[in-house]
């Protein structure tokens, strides 16, 4: 499927002469990600096999960890980077994949040694893997991140204010989009405070009572439909028992 592969490009009723496909895999194809994922799969477990890593538990180590193209490798000896450097060589030689320098970033924490040459990759006071903020501390960190996803809670129930939308589907609207944005996080940092959980429930209540006359508690809401309520997720409630579930 990929040997002697071409490609045309089609703009405004117009078909260009077809081009060799020399790298990289071919946009739509169902092989592309197959073929992507197994591209760097070896080298990811021979790192997994010869550096510590990290330990979150007797028996749970984490050394390397990948989504697609983006890629977590934890360091813990210094020694280790030469090893390193000339790996990616070696695979950029053999699968023609290469690390992108200016998109990668460096974080120390504890006692590393900033004046270490991390393969010309910068060092950053905090920097987002996949979505979640990581900074010196955990609770920086969970600070961070809970500010932007109460903001993107926020701006979502402020766009989707004036839809015409009956009681019950402002609820299912706040289940589906709005409260499915902090799910993830609760499973990554320690509950927000109580600050950030007022203004996302300010954010929601002013959602589902728009313009309401007759301004109905969102305990009331939040109690079983056999009692009186519609089920409406209690935010806090369920931020807690996420958190304390992984623990």
């Amino acid at each position: 499927m990929y040997d002697q592969a071409v490609s045309s490009i089609h703009i405004n009723g117009h078909t260009a002469g077809p081009f060799s496909i020399k790298c990289s895999v071919r946009q739509c194809c169902p092989l592309s990600l197959l073929l992507f994922a197994l591209g760097p799969n070896s080298m990811l477990h021979l790192l997994g096999r010869i550096f510590a890593g990290i330990r979150s538990g007797p028996t749970i180590k984490t050394t390397v960890v990948a989504y697609a193209d983006d890629i977590t490798l934890f360091v813990t000896d210094p020694r280790g980077i030469p090893y390193i450097a000339d790996l990616l060589r070696s695979y950029k030689g053999a699968i023609g994949e290469s690390l992108n320098i200016p998109k990668s970033k460096a974080k120390q924490t504890v006692s590393w040694d900033t004046t270490i040459n991390m393969m010309d990759i910068p060092y950053c006071s905090e920097l987002t893997i996949l979505g979640y903020y990581f900074t010196n501390t955990v609770a920086q960190s969970g600070k961070a991140s809970w500010t932007k996803v109460t903001g993107k809670v926020r701006a979502m129930a402020s766009m989707a204010y004036c839809r015409d939308l009956c009681l019950m589907q402002r609820i299912q609207f706040v289940h589906s989009f709005l409260l499915a944005k902090i799910w993830p996080k609760t499973q990554i940092y320690p509950p927000p405070t109580k600050e950030t959980l007022r203004q996302i429930v300010t954010a929601i209540a002013g959602f589902i009572l728009k313009g309401a006359i007759l301004r109905v508690l969102l305990s009331t809401l939040q109690r079983q439909t056999d009692n009186g309520g519609l089920n409406l997720i209690d935010n806090a409630a369920k931020c807690t028992a996420l958190f304390l579930s992984r623990l």
